[in-house]
């Protein structure tokens, strides 16, 4: 049985102890939110001989030989006052041995990316701890700027993404979207719908947010409802006078989402549905009064041969007129 040296364990790495294996409980749980690889410790402060190899030993539970342990906690008493000035200046320690993965981060930042990752990194080789603290940043740098395009968005629009938006204002949000704008919107709003997205997505989400013309157009209502009839109604926005009537039909008859409808066959359908009940509900009668009122025959030629072209169906009819045409 080994034969510990007579050291006041109270005057270890600040230790209040009693016993080797109390401090040893004290010292695991301290160099288990180090946050700084033992190698890369060994190399920074070399002045401490193998102390750090030991105290791994001791965090991951690795015996000592008992020819070596008195040599460490002579060591570790000899250095106790440098090794708690060194651990208590750890924050700045992580933040110059991982600068590389840490620029442009603030010491807070940093001192919360730290917090991410600390945990074990004192018993990792430091190839992994280089990983873990950049995949760390990254992921970070990332949940910074996810939070600042949904806050734009958000200031913007005081909805929390475009599906919010479309079905909020009852229009779908393309609609209002400059044409030549349309790609990049698109590809941002699907970012923003679905509340995650690649490093790349995001940024390129927000970086077309900052600079879009879409905030102007969406905090007008006239805009919102011009966008609407342009690219839902179309040519039967002439029969469908009560835009809102429109939207509560939509609603009531399908289960498509507001933000889907610029683009769904359902919703071009059913709009051309109502146009129709409309039109054979007394709107017919306005077309026949706008003829009454034609006094030109040149005119009135005009729009049949135009209706010709577009209607195989009114075509037939002609032809069909006074028999066959062949006979």
């Amino acid at each position: 049985m080994p034969v510990f040296p007579k050291i006041p364990l109270p005057n270890v790495l600040d230790c209040d102890a009693h016993s080797l294996d109390e401090a040893y409980k004290f010292w695991r749980e301290t160099l288990r939110f180090v946050g700084v690889s033992h190698e890369a410790l060994s190399a920074r402060f070399s002045n401490f001989g193998n102390l750090w190899a030991w105290l791994r030993k001791v965090s991951i539970q690795q015996d000592i030989l008992p020819e070596q342990l008195s040599q460490f906690l002579l060591e570790l008493e000899r250095q106790s006052v440098e090794m708690r000035s060194t651990l208590g200046n750890i924050n700045e320690i992580f933040a110059s041995v991982y600068k590389v993965h840490l620029e442009g981060v603030s010491e807070r930042d940093i001192a919360e990316i730290k917090g991410q990752v600390s945990t074990g990194l004192f018993d990792l080789e430091s190839t992994m701890c280089n990983k873990k603290v950049k995949e760390a940043a990254e992921e970070f740098r990332k949940k910074q700027i996810k939070t600042q395009l949904f806050t734009l968005w958000r200031e913007k629009t005081s909805t929390k993404n475009p599906l919010e938006w479309s079905k909020q204002y009852r229009t779908p949000i393309l609609s209002c979207v400059p044409a030549h704008e349309y790609e990049k919107a698109k590809k941002a709003f699907e970012t923003l719908n679905r509340n995650y997205g690649t490093d790349s997505e995001i940024k390129a989400a927000l970086s077309w947010l900052q600079t879009t013309e879409l905030f102007d157009m969406v905090a007008s209502p006239e805009q919102h409802d011009l966008a609407f009839c342009r690219d839902l109604l179309g040519e039967y926005s002439l029969m469908l006078k009560d835009i809102d009537k429109v939207r509560t039909l939509l609603e009531e008859h399908l289960s498509v989402d507001t933000y889907n409808w610029r683009d769904d066959p359902t919703v071009k359908a059913k709009i051309k549905q109502f146009a129709e009940a409309e039109y054979t509900s007394g709107g017919s009668d306005m077309v026949l009064a706008k003829i009454d009122q034609m006094d030109d025959l040149f005119q009135l030629q005009q729009y049949l041969k135009q209706l010709a072209k577009e209607s195989i169906k009114f075509g037939m009819e002609i032809l069909a007129e006074g028999g066959d045409s062949h006979a």
